[in-house]
């Protein structure tokens, strides 16, 4: 008996073509709609990436992505648009989530920094003001943190969670 096996037709299907597969498609029709897609071109993984909505809801999937492949877009470049639009908005995601948590993890709570020279006192709707030491236990009022300094603020301070109060910053 041999120690390795012959792949499958299906397990040579490109993996980012597979999906095409549950569509009751061979993996022969995928290697010729890849053939098809190559002569024009295109590459078939970018095309079922595109127009998958399309594709899944098709009677006959086949000849759908066949007329598709007729077409003369560039489906490279569409591609990369996505592409850029989809990491745009996942990194914007992100961000609204971050920024939501640093809010949720310094509301209510007050942060030391320059060696206990100044501080940051966040009110309960995350509204940060920041003081500095005018005398032995005379704090001075020296604004509001906002916009790019209250993002570099909750970055220094997520991540230093503590279960008091009070956190010390350097």
């Amino acid at each position: 008996m041999s120690a390795f096996r012959l792949k499958s037709a299906e397990d040579r299907v490109p993996e980012d073509c597979r999906i095409l597969l549950t569509l009751q498609m061979t993996a022969q029709a995928v290697f010729r709609l890849m053939a098809m897609a190559s002569k024009r071109g295109h590459r078939l993984a970018e095309v079922v990436k595109l127009r998958w909505r399309g594709i899944a809801s098709s009677r006959t999937p086949y000849a759908y992505i066949a007329t598709l492949l007729q077409q003369t877009l560039d489906y490279t470049t569409l591609a990369q648009r996505v592409d850029k639009d989809e990491r745009a908005t996942a990194a914007a995601h992100l961000a609204s989530k971050h920024t939501l948590a640093a809010k949720r993890f310094c509301a209510g709570r007050q942060f030391m920094m320059g060696g206990g020279a100044s501080r940051v006192v966040f009110n309960s709707d995350s509204i940060a003001t920041s003081y500095v030491l005018a005398g032995t236990g005379v704090w001075r009022e020296t604004g509001v943190v906002v916009g790019a300094r209250l993002v570099e603020l909750w970055l220094a301070l997520f991540g230093s969670h503590r279960s008091e109060g009070t956190d010390t910053v350097e």
